[in-house]
């Protein structure tokens, strides 16, 4: 996971900022903090689903 898409997905996802408070935070664009924040939500999401095939 690239440097600032993880330092997104941790202030956004964790850390609870503000979409507008990533962005001026890390000098990208508000789309972009909502781009990486699908982009990895969809990632966690087949994950899981991967997990859980596994365990069946």
């Amino acid at each position: 996971m690239p440097g600032k898409t993880f330092q997104i997905f941790d202030l956004y996802g964790l850390q609870g900022w503000s979409a507008r408070e990533v962005a001026r935070s890390l000098g990208v664009s508000l789309t972009r903090v909502y781009v990486t924040k699908h982009r990895l939500a969809a990632l966690l999401k087949r994950e899981i689903q991967r997990l859980q095939r596994e365990q069946e």
